[in-house]
């Protein structure tokens, strides 16, 4: 496809997806950037530069792209999701908060903004409305990251005993995550049943 159409932006955006998806971000970077090159006026292959800057850690990068990406569609999801995403990285948690209340306000109830926009709220110190969040997740499809966080809000605010509930819910529907064990055993150990806390923390 590519010698008999060279200067085709959506191939080489396509080629750049699926090098992304198999992890060769050089590759992907090369063809995504040749896209760009070609014609800057869409949105794919910026979006997708992002996310591969992003995957790298190349967070400064991956924000730019997005900037770009969100002149040609305000309210691309995908963009606004991945640029708050990267704000959360960055330890920007307010505008990381901002950009996660604006997907929200053109997609409500978006599942993964409304993740996101949870952990920004809990690391605002935040709890009742990343609680609130969280619960509301919780009624469109349980995960295992979701209890967890839930568990996260209520040893936050010193709620153990139904913190322990939360974390045992995630290992029921994750069990092979130590993480989530230590975090178990944790929240027995500040209910002082350390016997019951001794299983999880082996």
């Amino acid at each position: 496809a590519l010698e008999s159409a060279p200067e085709s932006a959506l191939i080489h955006n396509n080629l750049g997806y699926i090098y992304l998806h198999l992890k060769k971000y050089d590759e992907a970077e090369t063809a995504l950037l040749k896209a760009t090159r070609i014609n800057p006026d869409i949105i794919d292959p910026l979006y997708n530069l992002a996310e591969c800057y992003r995957q790298q850690n190349k967070l400064q990068q991956g924000a730019s792209c997005l900037q770009f990406a969100l002149k040609i569609i305000p309210d691309h999801l995908p963009s606004i999701i991945c640029l708050g995403r990267i704000h959360l990285s960055l330890k920007k948690y307010e505008s990381a908060e901002e950009l996660f209340r604006l997907a929200l306000s053109a997609y409500e109830d978006d599942p993964e903004a409304l993740h996101y926009l949870s952990r920004a709220q809990f690391a605002l110190g935040q709890y009742s409305e990343a609680e609130n969040n969280l619960n509301k997740l919780l009624s469109l499809s349980e995960s295992p990251e979701v209890y967890t966080n839930l568990g996260n809000v209520y040893m936050a605010t010193g709620r153990f005993e139904i913190a322990t509930d939360a974390y045992q819910n995630a290992i029921d529907l994750k069990s092979d995550s130590s993480g989530l064990y230590f975090n178990l055993g944790l929240s027995l150990h500040e209910q002082q049943r350390f016997d019951d806390a001794v299983e999880p923390l082996e």
